[in-house]
């Protein structure tokens, strides 16, 4: 595969237009949108969540406040519903997040839930002992010998969470520990262990949870406000624990993934731990807003075959399931065109939506493994070219750009040159990327957008 990619100074201006997708009819070739054949990994599920975040406690003082607690919530609530689809999610934050409001939000879920169903509970507020139990401390907590039964046990969870006839539950929890003199009675010591041994219980059952110091995320714009321990398990979410990299952010990589990511963005402060063996679920790495990973100033794109990642020189097959993921450094507007050896051309990205927004760090998927379609393969063989149009603005319609791409791609290297010297584009030479899989260019800072040329090898 080879690359080139050249930053356009001024392209195009108005929205686009929807694009339809049809099922795969005589005559088409290249790179086409079909029906899938038979659903593939993540399994079909249906999600219920509970997500709470306590960040002011009245009945406990000024002193008991989490500052980025019902942030964590909201983002984690906005994570989870642009990566999964979530048929109920309720959120409690502030003055909703009572006792009584969370244990009918827990109950509903939990006990309510169905045997094809998964519950994912998000908890941030203040954990604690009280006569070596463990407990969660939510908005009405009241100190003293009131404290145990104005908060949220963790017997009562993990009984919940026991009875619960869902196929899978995932704990979150990130049970702040802060000495709070005069408010809490018994030892000194994290519920976080308490919250773990939750785990062991089913093996449908996955938890992660926070150890050590809470701290604010470290070095991370796109984690302003949060907790580093929110801001590791998003991140981990919507991309950096997709460990294999095929595309989707399995249990079993999270377990893996969160840990260091939250060590990394504490500074060393705060960790995180979990257990548990849940393998029936992941959360695909297609979310708009890929909240806390850290933002390349490279654009990367990466190829696979089949849903598996493969080498930038891989042949593909007729009937091959072709992939591409693409990574971009800034908020604007993308489209992906496939222009096949005799130009024709078909639009890959938006697909089925006029919206070509893209968030600066996001993972672009054309198309995402759990998609309804997928692009596919047809004859005749030959190379492929899929060609990305980026732009701060609203880019021209799909026919447009359709249209220009075609004429990129049929253009000579030297006619190429002078179209980049009529419209102000700087070329980057063509590298050999044979030996990588992640092919990655910097764009020239301060320019106004870039066109990126992939060549696909078939036959």
């Amino acid at each position: 595969m080879n690359l080139c990619i050249a930053l356009v100074l001024s392209m195009f201006v108005a929205l686009v237009t929807a694009a339809t997708t049809a099922p795969l009819s005589q005559g088409e070739k290249g790179i086409v949108a079909v029906a899938r054949d038979a659903p593939s990994p993540p399994e079909g599920y249906d999600v219920r969540a509970v997500v709470v975040g306590v960040g002011a406690f009245p009945g406990l003082g000024e002193a008991a406040g989490l500052p980025w607690a019902e942030q964590d919530a909201r983002r984690f609530s906005m994570a989870l519903d642009s990566a999964l689809r979530v048929d109920d999610l309720a959120l409690l934050t502030g003055p909703q997040a009572t006792q009584a409001r969370v244990r009918d939000a827990l109950q509903s879920a939990l006990l309510g839930a169905d045997a094809d169903e998964v519950v994912i509970v998000y908890l941030a507020t203040h954990g604690a002992r009280i006569d070596r139990e463990g407990v969660l401390l939510l908005q009405d907590s009241r100190p003293g010998q009131a404290l145990a039964g104005s908060s949220l046990a963790l017997r009562e969870l993990k009984a919940l969470v026991q009875r619960s006839p869902a196929r899978q539950v995932w704990l979150i929890v990130d049970p702040v520990h802060q000495s709070l003199p005069g408010l809490v009675t018994g030892p000194d010591e994290a519920v976080s262990p308490l919250v773990s041994a939750i785990g062991a219980e089913r093996d449908d059952v996955m938890v992660i949870t926070a150890t050590g110091v809470s701290t604010a995320s470290q070095g991370e714009p796109a984690c302003a406000g949060l907790s580093a321990f929110a801001c590791g398990v998003i991140s981990a979410m919507q991309g950096s624990g997709d460990l294999d990299e095929d595309g989707i952010a399995e249990a079993a990589e999270l377990l893996r993934a969160v840990p260091p990511l939250v060590g990394q963005l504490s500074g060393g402060a705060a960790g995180a731990e979990g257990g548990g063996r849940p393998d029936t679920l992941g959360l695909p790495d297609v979310s708009p807003q890929k909240v806390a990973a850290a933002v390349s100033a490279e654009v990367e794109v990466c190829l696979y075959a089949n849903r598996r990642p493969v080498p930038a020189n891989h042949r593909y097959r007729t009937g091959d399931v072709f992939s591409v993921r693409m990574t971009v450094p800034q908020d604007g507007h993308l489209k992906l065109v496939n222009v096949g050896p005799d130009g024709a051309t078909h639009l890959l990205y938006p697909l089925q939506s006029p919206d070509d927004t893209v968030r600066a760090g996001s993972a672009i998927w054309a198309l995402p493994h759990d998609h309804d379609l997928e692009l596919r393969l047809v004859p005749p063989a030959g190379t492929e070219r899929v060609v990305a149009l980026w732009s701060p603005g609203p880019l021209e319609g799909a026919e447009a750009v359709e249209a220009f791409a075609a004429a990129w791609v049929a253009a000579a290297p030297e006619a190429q040159r002078e179209m980049a010297g009529r419209k102000g584009i700087q070329v980057f030479p063509v590298e050999d990327a044979a030996g990588e899989r992640c092919v990655r260019h910097r764009p020239v800072e301060g320019e106004a957008g870039w066109v990126l040329e992939v060549e696909v090898v078939h036959g």
